[in-house]
């Protein structure tokens, strides 16, 4: 829409909101509006704090205006200063048409309407069905009604409450979808917000079809209302879409971008307020949970605590109650400069490509995980060691780590995992035989201890790898921790860093693994869990936010990135392991 079509100053229509997608639909439409249809600005009144700020923003912006329309996420109260756009419509003689942005009724809001609770109903309606072409009748009809423009409307027209998006599928259908993969390649299915695809929005879904396209795996993204959405006795409109027919799973992962939790803990419910998500369980497949953040990528490259609060609840702390495996942030709002709408910047979201390659990277290795027997997976097992005392290792306040996983380790054989032909008798003896292959506590540590470590990093190694950290960080780590030194303990082995684990396999005790190796004797056939210690030797990086990684880390870290399935040649090692012994390396990034 043209600014001179947008400015024309008296008898426009103002339309406030809190939601986003409402600026880009209008946005969206500009073009195509009726030339008899008043200019529309419209502005998102989300950043509004305070009553002098909401009362300077509504002088400035409402006189003049034939229309009003407010549509809030909240109701009165969530629009500060909502009497002050009282008095003034009043004052200029405005029409109101005030609705909820939720399927919920709101009556308090809605009899601020002016216009009458008829008009507001109907208007309501339009927005609660959706769609760009529904929002276009929607100007229409409160023009024709309000000020006689006579342009002729249509009424509120049903869409689709859930279904197939993808942009090379152009009429929605799972048919069309599946004549345009190639089945013979993994499938990931994608869920995402229906308000996303009644206004076009799609460019973050686009992107993530892009990469799996060019790292090997078929996209089928499903839109829908929300995670719970559906009819009650299958599974919701979010998810039917990835069984067959004969209630099979028809993908090998679903990565989710919706927020929120979809099980239940009601005492009503459930039994001992169990926390259960029967929709995952019957559908059984890895569950990828992706943050859609609420600022732009620039705001959360700047921000020293990455995702805000609100982000952290509602994509990560939350989803995490339905045993989601939480993966990084995919898409951020970005102002749309190309757009042409006054009153409130156009946002759009947009996926970074290389969020997206790494959320389908790791899709793809757990679809590789759902597709190879229990027997053959190898599994590694984290344990914490704050502040790098023997007597710390898997420490947990008010919790029984050592006993949690030998339970652990039980239940995995059971399920038909290999750990091996015998596990230790109790969680005493599984941590002593942890300890004894190594640890990071200088006041006991032995050079027996440290020559069982099955990867060490030399120093040169080790400058080669700080070589590779950009200037400024390298910088900033040595402002901090100091350059490190060749040697870290009074040791006959001090030339070298060591990585601190142990590992189970026939006899629970034939070997040591070090950082997140496997290794496995000739004459034995187990696969073999990892033990890993993982640790810094000074606290500051739990108390400060912008505490840099400790130099006793950098291996581990790099170690990690590095390491591949390379046999006994991994470029992580900074030696081979001594000859008696086989290995290979496995890292999930």
């Amino acid at each position: 829409m043209s600014e001179s079509r947008l400015d024309r100053g008296h008898g426009r229509i103002v339309f406030l909101t809190h939601g986003d997608t409402d600026v880009l639909a209008v946005a969206s439409i500009a073009a195509s509006l009726d030339p008899q249809l008043p200019p529309v600005r419209v502005h998102n009144v989300g950043f509004l704090r305070d009553e002098p700020e909401a009362a300077t923003f509504f002088e400035a912006n409402l006189p003049g205006a034939a229309i009003v329309l407010v549509k809030l996420h909240g109701g009165v109260r969530s629009l500060p200063g909502f009497a002050d756009l009282v008095r003034i419509t009043a004052r200029e003689r405005i029409w109101v048409v005030a609705i909820p942005g939720t399927d919920d009724l709101d009556p308090e809001l809605t009899a601020y309407s002016t216009a009458g609770i008829p008009v507001a109903h109907e208007t309501k309606a339009y927005f609660q069905l959706g769609g760009l072409e529904n929002m276009r009748q929607c100007l229409h009809f409160l023009s024709d009604h309000l000020l006689k423009t006579g342009i002729g409307y249509a009424p509120p027209a049903e869409q689709p409450r859930s279904g197939v998006y993808h942009p090379r599928v152009p009429d929605g259908t799972l048919d069309g979808w599946r004549a345009q993969a190639d089945l013979t390649r993994p499938t990931i299915g994608v869920t995402f917000y229906r308000a996303y695809w009644l206004t076009g929005d799609t460019a973050f879904i686009d992107t993530l079809v892009e990469a799996g396209d060019a790292l090997g795996a078929n996209v089928l993204p499903i839109f829908a209302y929300s995670l719970k959405d559906g009819d009650v006795g299958r599974l919701p409109d979010a998810l039917r879409y990835f069984q067959d027919v004969d209630g099979c799973p028809s993908v090998d992962v679903v990565v989710n971008t919706m927020s929120f939790a979809m099980g239940s803990s009601s005492a009503d419910e459930r039994s001992n307020e169990e926390w259960a998500v029967d929709a995952l369980r019957t559908l059984d497949v890895p569950q990828l949970q992706v943050v859609n953040a609420s600022v732009s990528s620039a705001e959360w490259l700047a921000s020293e605590g990455g995702l805000s609060p609100l982000d952290v609840a509602m994509n990560v702390a939350i989803p995490e109650l339905d045993g989601r495996i939480i993966a990084v942030p995919l898409s951020f709002k970005e102002e749309d400069a190309s757009a042409d709408v006054a009153g409130t910047p156009v946002v759009r979201r947009i996926a970074l490509r290389d969020r997206a390659d790494r959320v389908i990277g790791q899709a793809l290795r757990l679809a590789t995980l759902r597709r190879k027997p229990n027997a053959e997976k190898r599994v590694a097992i984290v344990l914490t060691n704050h502040n790098a005392k023997a007597a710390r290792i898997a420490n947990a306040v008010g919790l029984d780590s050592p006993a949690s996983l030998l339970h652990l380790l039980h239940t995995m054989r059971a399920a038909g995992y290999d750990v091996g032909d015998s596990l230790p008798p109790d969680s005493d003896t599984l941590m002593a035989d942890l300890v004894e292959r190594g640890h990071y506590d200088l006041d006991l540590l032995t050079d027996a201890q440290m020559a069982g470590a099955l990867a060490r990093v030399s120093p040169a190694r080790y400058r080669a790898w700080f070589g590779e950290l950009p200037p400024e960080r390298a910088d900033e780590m040595r402002a901090q921790w100091a350059i490190p030194p060749a040697s870290t303990t009074p040791t006959t082995m001090a030339p070298w860093r060591w990585l601190a684990s142990s590992s189970a396999t026939c006899s629970w005790r034939s070997n040591r693994l070090a950082g997140t190796a496997w290794t496995r004797p000739p004459a034995c056939t187990s696969r073999i869990w990892r033990l890993l210690i993982r640790t810094t030797r000074c606290t500051a990086g739990w108390l400060s936010p912008d505490t840099l990684t400790a130099s006793g880390l950098t291996p581990w870290s790099t170690w990690e990135s590095t390491a591949r399935w390379n046999g006994c040649q991994a470029r992580a090692s900074g030696a081979p392991p001594p000859a008696t012994q086989s290995c290979s390396w496995a890292i999930c990034r």
